[in-house]
């Protein structure tokens, strides 16, 4: 592959082998590629350190918020080229979100917080009564 250091990307590979070894993490997936064409896809170490069953290319991942920057980042790329705006529905993107309550109460500005929008989905009172203090109770805080 044209502009791909196979030096290099041994040596990246070498470096998380040895992360592995030192039990910084269970292991990585990694997946480099340029231009479209894939330079490399390796599965390193092991999904469960206990059982010592290897991680697989396809492996999934739990990212919790972490994907939250991934997915804003492309959100806004996708504006940037005119693909969809802040006010496109989910469910137009995401067929699968489409029908009920939520079809037309989450739209593509939505991926840029941490809102759920339950409260459109649901009504306030539903939504926020599973998360609230009993009257005259207080947290740790004394709020």
């Amino acid at each position: 592959m044209t502009g791909v250091s196979s030096a290099r990307l041994g040596r990246l590979q070498a470096a998380i082998e040895a992360d592995v070894r030192a039990r910084r993490y269970f292991g990585a997936v990694v997946s480099i590629a340029r231009h479209g064409e894939i330079a490399r896809c390796e599965a390193i170490g092991h999904a469960d350190p206990e059982s010592q069953r290897p991680l697989q290319r396809d492996s999934v991942f739990s990212l919790f918020s972490v994907a939250k920057a991934f997915t804003n980042i492309l959100v806004f790329q996708a504006i940037e080229r005119g693909d969809l705006a802040l006010t496109t529905k989910v469910s137009a993107i995401i067929p699968e979100f489409s029908g009920g309550l939520r079809q037309n109460a989450v739209d593509a500005s939505h991926f840029r917080t941490h809102g759920s929008r339950k409260h459109a989905i649901l009504g306030r009172s539903r939504a926020g009564a599973r998360f609230r203090v009993p009257h005259g109770r207080r947290d740790q805080r004394g709020r």
